[in-house]
């Protein structure tokens, strides 16, 4: 499964990042805002991505997104959507 985000708005001054979190909204590892791969590139189905990781592990427990502004123009972005996919291209699963 993959993240993808619709946003607005990104760039290397007004990025986001995202996590995945637990059930008692701690990040789980290898998905914390610190591995997230900053998105910069506004568009439709942007990927999300972490240092190690770029799609999600078969979890066995309910999971939480967390979404983060960022930069020094973060008012500038919008996000429109988050989305779990099981398609590589963002379909929903």
């Amino acid at each position: 499964m993959r993240i993808f985000i619709n946003a607005d708005g990104l760039s290397e001054e007004s990025h986001i990042t995202v996590e995945v979190l637990d059930e008692k909204c701690k990040p789980l590892p290898g998905y914390s805002g610190n591995d997230c791969i900053r998105i910069t590139k506004s568009g439709l189905r942007q990927p999300v991505t972490w240092r190690s990781k770029k799609s999600l592990e078969k979890f066995n427990h309910s999971f939480r997104i967390k979404a983060t502004w960022g930069g020094k123009r973060s008012e500038d972005a919008y996000v429109y959507a988050l989305y779990v996919s099981g398609q590589e291209h963002g379909s929903p699963a």
